[in-house]
């Protein structure tokens, strides 16, 4: 269950600039490494609508390398500083911004020690597929997602179409291993509602702060939509490359909760969940002064 989930009040403090303010969508949660957002190359993300913060304290805690990016938000907040082609950042950051806890902290995972966990047949599950615990290394691949909590207990690769049922609403929870998108997989997944799932409401992809595996997505032409909040405190969060650029890239409507945040020349286009749903349990963060 999520203790004091629903009534947790999630607070914020970074500074608005250039006569705007907006609610936070990105935090970068590792409160000391270096290059804790790293944007390479080419890259794109875009989050016209809300924030992003990143949370580290280290002087290069946004690291922008090569000129040819663009980081678009509306707002940008470090409590670090920055480093490299900081002109890629739109607006530009504010850093010294104060240092904050991580949203949903009060998040309780899943605890395969006491569930019954099976092992798919030859580690694949595909065609339509119901809840349930799954140990192993696991592939999910041409599947449709029946509503409910998945819990994997090693390494998952999705591959080809993965997608929520008509309707429906799907947590993943990434309890060991890495999540890996395989090239060429098209995403639709969507989070449950309270009337379908109270205990993991908004939340898409949930990875407990323990595991520090990362998460890998945006290889070849991948693309596709993740619709509800991507969670994984102490995880990375790596988008590989521009092949997705062709296929629009990976779609966020989340707010997305990572430890570290790497982006090698992919975009990445992102909407507030918070903002587009009545009933989220993450409490629209603001920066203010």
């Amino acid at each position: 269950m999520i203790s004091g989930l629903m009534s947790q009040k999630v607070t914020a403090r970074a500074v608005a600039y250039n006569g705007a303010s907006s609610d936070s969508c990105v935090f970068v949660c590792n409160p000391t490494k270096s290059d804790a957002m790293d944007l390479q190359g080419s890259f794109d993300v875009s989050a016209p609508k809300c924030g992003v913060v990143v949370d580290s304290n280290s002087p290069t805690a946004l690291q922008f390398t090569g000129g040819g990016g663009t980081l678009t938000a509306g707002s940008v907040g470090v409590v670090g500083g920055q480093n490299g082609q900081t002109g890629d950042s739109h607006p530009a950051a504010v850093t010294g911004i104060a240092q904050q806890t991580c949203p949903l902290a009060g998040l309780t995972p899943p605890d395969p020690t006491k569930m019954t966990c099976t092992a798919p047949a030859k580690g694949t599950l595909t065609g339509t597929i119901s809840p349930g615990c799954y140990s192993g290394n696991v592939t999910v691949s041409n599947a449709i997602l029946n509503s409910g909590t998945y819990v994997f207990t090693g390494n998952v690769v999705l591959s080809g179409s993965v997608k929520t049922v008509a309707g429906g609403g799907t947590t993943l929870d990434i309890n060991n291993g890495a999540l890996t998108e395989a090239t060429n997989t098209v995403l639709n997944l969507v989070a449950p509602v309270p009337a379908l799932n109270p205990t993991y409401n908004g939340i898409a992809i949930l990875q407990p702060l323990s595991n520090t595996n990362p998460l890998l997505f945006d290889f070849g032409s991948s693309s596709g939509t993740i619709d509800g909040i991507i969670y994984a405190p102490g995880a990375e969060l790596e988008l590989h490359d521009s092949g997705g650029d062709k296929s629009g890239g990976l779609q966020l409507i989340t707010d997305l909760i990572v430890g570290t945040l790497f982006d090698k020349t992919a975009t990445l286009s992102i909407q507030s969940y918070s903002q587009t749903v009545s009933n989220s349990p993450l409490t629209r963060v603001a920066l203010v002064e």
